[in-house]
C-alpha cells in the first residue's frame, strides 16, 4: 500500500511530494518541472515528518542531508538550488566530458568546445540528441529550443537549425 501527499508550497521552494510505502517511508522533494532535489528512504515515519518540517523551513540541501543521513541529492539537484546559472554551467562541464568520452566521433567533441567559446551560447543550457547540439535559454524541462547545430561528420557540413528536431538544412557560412 502507498500513500503519496502532494502539498504546493506557496514559497518558490515549489511542490512537496510525501511518499509512504510500508514498512519502509520514503521522502522525495522537488521543484515544479520535474527536478528532483532530493531523496531518501526511511523505516521511521518520524524522519519524514522531520524531513517534511526542514523542508518547509527552506533548509538548504545540504542542510537536509547533514541533519536527515538517509536523504541525498546530486549535483545537479544543488545546482538548481543555487539558479539558472549554476545549472547551465553544469551541464557544459557535463557536456565537455561527454564530448571527451566519444574520440571516434572528434566532430561532436569540436561543435561542444567550439559553441563553448561563444559567450551567447555558453549562456544557454546545452543538451544534445543524435550528437546535435540543442541551446535552450530553459534549464528545465520543456527546453525552448534556440537553436539547434549538427556536428559536421564523414564530410558534411555543419548544420545550423531552429529547432532541434526540425528537418530543415540551413548550412553554416
Amino acid at each position: 500500500m502507498e500513500t503519496v501527499l502532494l502539498v504546493e508550497n506557496p514559497s518558490t521552494r515549489g511542490f512537496t511530494m510525501l511518499s509512504a510505502q510500508l514498512p519502509c517511508f520514503s521522502r522525495r522533494l522537488e521543484k515544479a518541472h520535474g527536478v528532483e532535489l532530493i531523496t531518501g528512504a526511511t523505516p521511521d515515519l518520524a524522519d519524514v515528518v522531520r524531513a517534511g518540517a526542514a523542508w518547509g523551513q527552506g533548509r538548504s540541501l545540504r542542510e537536509l542531508r547533514a541533519e536527515l543521513s538517509f536523504l541525498r541529492s546530486s549535483k545537479r539537484a544543488e545546482a538548481h538550488e543555487r539558479g539558472p546559472a549554476a545549472v547551465v554551467e553544469l551541464q557544459w562541464r557535463t557536456m565537455q566530458e561527454q564530448a571527451a568520452e566519444e574520440p571516434d566521433f572528434t566532430g561532436f567533441g569540436e561543435l561542444v568546445e567550439a559553441a563553448h567559446a561563444e559567450p551567447r551560447l555558453r549562456q544557454l543550457y546545452v543538451f544534445s540528441s543524435h550528437w546535435t547540439l540543442g541551446f535552450s535559454s530553459c534549464t528545465r524541462y520543456p527546453f525552448r529550443d534556440e537553436v539547434a547545430i549538427v556536428p559536421s561528420h564523414n564530410g558534411s557540413p555543419f548544420r545550423v537549425k531552429r529547432h532541434l528536431m526540425d528537418d530543415e538544412r540551413t548550412p553554416s557560412h
